[in-house]
Protein backbone atom coordinates (compact mmCIF):
# COMPACT_ATOMS: atom_id res chain seq x y z
CA UNK A 1 0.00 0.00 0.00
CA UNK A 2 1.32 3.75 -0.84
CA UNK A 3 0.15 4.93 2.36
CA UNK A 4 -0.69 8.79 1.65
CA UNK A 5 -0.85 10.54 4.87
CA UNK A 6 3.21 10.64 5.21
CA UNK A 7 3.85 12.08 1.48
CA UNK A 8 3.25 15.18 -0.40
CA UNK A 9 0.53 14.55 -2.99
CA UNK A 10 3.11 14.52 -5.82
CA UNK A 11 5.35 11.83 -4.25
CA UNK A 12 1.94 9.82 -4.20
CA UNK A 13 0.92 10.23 -7.56
CA UNK A 14 4.36 9.68 -8.95
CA UNK A 15 4.48 6.55 -6.62
CA UNK A 16 0.82 5.16 -7.82
CA UNK A 17 1.64 5.76 -11.50
CA UNK A 18 4.99 3.80 -11.43
CA UNK A 19 2.90 0.90 -9.49
CA UNK A 20 0.01 1.17 -12.25
CA UNK A 21 2.58 1.61 -15.11
CA UNK A 22 2.55 -2.11 -16.18
CA UNK A 23 -1.57 -2.05 -16.35
CA UNK A 24 -2.02 1.01 -18.54
CA UNK A 25 -0.21 4.17 -19.63
CA UNK A 26 -0.99 6.97 -16.64
CA UNK A 27 -1.67 10.63 -16.61
CA UNK A 28 1.50 12.69 -14.68
CA UNK A 29 0.34 15.22 -12.29
CA UNK A 30 1.97 18.71 -13.38
CA UNK A 31 4.14 20.36 -11.24
CA UNK A 32 2.92 23.29 -9.36
CA UNK A 33 -0.73 21.78 -10.08
CA UNK A 34 -2.92 21.12 -7.20
CA UNK A 35 -5.16 19.75 -9.38
CA UNK A 36 -5.04 16.36 -7.94
CA UNK A 37 -8.80 15.41 -9.21
CA UNK A 38 -8.06 16.01 -12.84
CA UNK A 39 -5.51 13.44 -12.36
CA UNK A 40 -7.69 11.04 -9.95
CA UNK A 41 -10.62 10.99 -12.25
CA UNK A 42 -7.88 9.93 -14.72
CA UNK A 43 -6.62 7.03 -12.56
CA UNK A 44 -9.68 5.62 -11.35
CA UNK A 45 -11.03 5.88 -15.28
CA UNK A 46 -8.00 2.61 -16.08
CA UNK A 47 -10.06 -0.59 -16.35
CA UNK A 48 -7.76 -2.39 -14.24
CA UNK A 49 -8.41 -0.04 -11.33
CA UNK A 50 -11.97 1.18 -12.04
CA UNK A 51 -12.71 -2.87 -11.25
CA UNK A 52 -11.85 -2.06 -8.11
CA UNK A 53 -14.77 0.09 -7.96
CA UNK A 54 -12.81 3.10 -6.39
CA UNK A 55 -14.27 6.26 -4.77
CA UNK A 56 -15.11 9.01 -7.13
CA UNK A 57 -12.49 12.03 -6.66
CA UNK A 58 -15.41 14.75 -7.45
CA UNK A 59 -16.89 13.54 -4.06
CA UNK A 60 -14.17 15.02 -2.22
CA UNK A 61 -12.44 17.81 -1.57
CA UNK A 62 -9.15 16.62 0.36
CA UNK A 63 -7.01 15.11 -1.87
CA UNK A 64 -5.56 12.89 1.44
CA UNK A 65 -8.69 12.18 2.06
CA UNK A 66 -10.11 10.67 -1.13
CA UNK A 67 -6.26 8.52 -1.37
CA UNK A 68 -6.95 6.95 1.95
CA UNK A 69 -10.41 5.35 0.39
CA UNK A 70 -8.98 4.61 -3.24
CA UNK A 71 -6.04 2.64 -1.04
CA UNK A 72 -8.55 0.91 0.77
CA UNK A 73 -10.03 -0.20 -2.62
CA UNK A 74 -7.70 -1.16 -4.94
CA UNK A 75 -4.49 -3.13 -3.66
CA UNK A 76 -1.59 -1.02 -4.33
Amino acid sequence: MIDPRYLALHEWTDAVNLTLATLAPTVVLRPRSEDWQEWAYATVSIPAVASFCPPNPKAFTDWRVWAERFVQCVPL
